[in-house]
């Protein structure tokens, strides 16, 4: 009887250990390893200094948290695999790359030479001399 208990168990605890895990939900989807659901409050990741945020060890891509000192009023910020960046920005994808939003797209902006000065004319970046 003893081994038929144990024998429940393993399989109990191995069959819950790859389910999905829903909050405020019975359904998380299938895609979603956790779903949080309400219509009444929101999500709050965890919160820290840049200080704390950096003493992450190998923070993995993807990685969210909320920095309550990286600007005046705090932000989001996920971890991209190279740096932290605020969420919902869409940064380049080599060192010293950037972009800018034309209202539709993200644009890269082509390297400047040593010396200019990048401006944006009408909303679009230009390099000066």
């Amino acid at each position: 009887m003893k081994q038929i208990f144990t024998f429940l168990a393993a399989v109990l605890f191995t069959t819950s250990t790859f389910a999905q895990t829903g909050i405020g939900t019975t359904t998380p989807h299938a895609s979603a390893q956790l779903e949080v659901s309400s219509t009444t409050k929101g999500f709050l990741p965890p919160r820290m200094t840049k200080f704390e945020r950096e003493a992450i060890a190998n923070p993995v891509a993807g990685l969210v948290v909320w920095c309550t000192n990286c600007v005046t009023e705090g932000e989001l910020q996920v971890y991209n695999g190279i740096a932290w960046s605020k969420a919902g920005v869409f940064p380049g994808t080599a060192q010293g790359q950037m972009r800018y939003w034309d209202g539709s797209d993200w644009l890269e902006i082509a390297p400047g030479t040593e010396g200019q000065v990048l401006t944006f004319i009408n909303g679009i970046p230009k390099w000066n001399d």
